[in-house]
């Protein structure tokens, strides 16, 4: 892919993370909650007149029901909040109450409900009343609010944006993979050589040197052969001296050689020949003339011998 294709690649994908992700912060609303701890102590009432009856009074989970009942929440003037209660392992007598809603109304919304249920208590002829342990306190947001959304989907587009531009990697098509710092790198062919090695493979020997304004190792090349119909990958072949290229401002010379098979010099004219790194391609331009004669068909046939 080249890189002009890429940084359109890298675009698309950002906006679209970004689009993706301020479509979902827009359908998000920040919920808050105020909460009140409330305790169930004897009626000084029921102490005297009820005695032992006390130990098979409501408990706590009573007036759980009572503050969540639709019942009080309509004598509260039915806000718009959603009341729940916890009791706690380590006390039978002691009670959470929240209340989730909008900011504004969460905290007098909860106020109401309390005071409508320890209105409505009576009813219950219960030995226990209801003290009022902490009052409700300051809203505090309780979900994820969009704005915290949208700063985190802005982030996370900008690095999947980069990524694609950073990240080394083969995305199809012909031309060059670009990466960051890609177009400071180079390859200056100083010697390319064809020859026919046998008679199904010829060998083709590249020299050349990497050029780049900071040192740094390249990744293995490979050499990509693409005639029109095909495209075939060639590993390096192991000779004396082949190493991976180590590009720089000054770098050493580096060679290296391939095996091209014989079915990619059935056609007119050289094939487009690349080396490809994780880093980026760079063509190779071979001569029309030094290809045929690269050809395994060039190789003398045998003279066959005679005997007497």
């Amino acid at each position: 892919m080249s890189r002009g294709r890429v940084r359109l690649l890298a675009a698309a994908v950002t906006l679209a993370v970004i689009g993706a992700g301020a479509a979902y912060a827009q359908s998000l609303e920040t919920e808050f909650a105020s909460s009140a701890t409330i305790a169930a102590s004897p009626r000084t009432a029921g102490v005297s007149q009820q005695g032992i009856d006390i130990e098979r009074a409501g408990t706590i989970g009573t007036y759980g029901a009572l503050l969540r009942s639709p019942a009080t929440l309509r004598a509260a003037g039915s806000p718009p909040i959603e009341v729940t209660t916890f009791t706690s392992a380590a006390s039978s007598v002691v009670l959470r109450v929240v209340a989730r809603g909008d900011e504004d109304v969460v905290r007098p919304g909860l106020r109401r409900v309390i005071a409508a249920a320890q209105d409505r208590q009576d009813a219950l002829g219960d030995a226990w009343q209801m003290e009022v342990l902490s009052a409700p306190t300051a809203p505090s947001a309780t979900s994820r609010s969009p704005e915290v959304v949208r700063a985190a989907v802005i982030f996370a587009a900008v690095l999947a944006g980069l990524a694609i531009l950073i990240v080394p990697g083969r995305f199809g098509g012909e031309g060059d993979v670009w990466a960051l710092g890609a177009a400071d790198l180079h390859f200056e062919p100083t010697l390319v050589r064809v020859g026919p090695l046998t008679d199904s493979t010829s060998m083709l020997r590249v020299w050349g040197l990497w050029h780049n304004v900071e040192p740094r190792r390249l990744g293995t090349p490979e050499l990509v052969v693409r005639d029109g119909h095909r495209e075939v990958r060639i590993p390096q072949a192991r000779i004396p001296g082949a190493a991976d290229p180590v590009a720089g401002p000054d770098p050493t010379e580096w060679q290296a050689a391939f095996g091209i098979p014989a079915a990619l010099f059935g056609r007119i004219g050289p094939p487009d020949l690349v080396l490809e790194t994780p880093e980026g391609s760079f063509p190779l331009r071979v001569e029309p003339e030094v290809w045929a004669q690269a050809s395994p068909d060039a190789i003398d046939a045998p003279v066959a011998s005679t005997s007497s």
